[in-house]
């Protein structure tokens, strides 16, 4: 691996494991039980774009045991790498299809989510966490296309500064 693709790695790790970070002290006055802004997912989607699927899979497994191990406990792993593989999955194959970050992040958003409320009914044995998914998709399609659109004004800085030719 180049350096200079180490470096970028490393950097969209660090900012992805910082924007973790950040989203544990952010309290939504209007959310549900476990809702967050998938401020992290950013950092994957840009990589996803940037310099692949290998490398965004890295980040996004990498970011989700650290935060864990850094932020959470044993339960909230099993919630996130549920969430980040059906998400980071659902993705990639929306990317293949040449669909904009946008859709990409929205769908990845809502699937992130479904799986966790699959992850808490199992866990629980509870169905009735299906309860939440109503608001849940709503949040998982608003924050996807927020995070769509910064990832995508990021991704056009880094065409527009040739930064990709350095990526890859």
């Amino acid at each position: 691996m180049k350096v200079k693709k180490l470096t970028w790695l490393s950097l969209a790790l660090s900012l992805s494991l910082i924007l973790s970070y950040l989203e544990t002290l952010i309290s939504l006055p209007f959310s549900v039980v476990g809702m967050k802004l998938g401020l992290a997912n950013m950092v994957v989607l840009v990589v996803l774009y940037t310099t692949g699927v290998k490398d965004a899979a890295l980040v996004s497994a990498s970011r989700v045991c650290l935060s864990a191990l850094l932020f959470g406990s044993w339960l909230s792993l099993a919630y996130a790498a549920a969430g980040a593989v059906c998400s980071f999955l659902s993705m990639w194959v929306l990317k293949k299809g040449k669909f904009s970050p946008w859709a990409v992040s929205m769908v990845g958003g809502v699937v992130h989510n479904i799986a966790q409320i699959s992850v808490a009914s199992l866990l629980f044995r509870q169905s009735a966490v299906f309860s939440l998914l109503p608001p849940l998709l709503v949040a998982g399609v608003t924050t996807g296309l927020f995070v769509g659109i910064v990832a995508s004004l990021f991704l056009h800085y880094i065409q527009k500064t040739e930064l990709q030719k350095h990526l890859s």
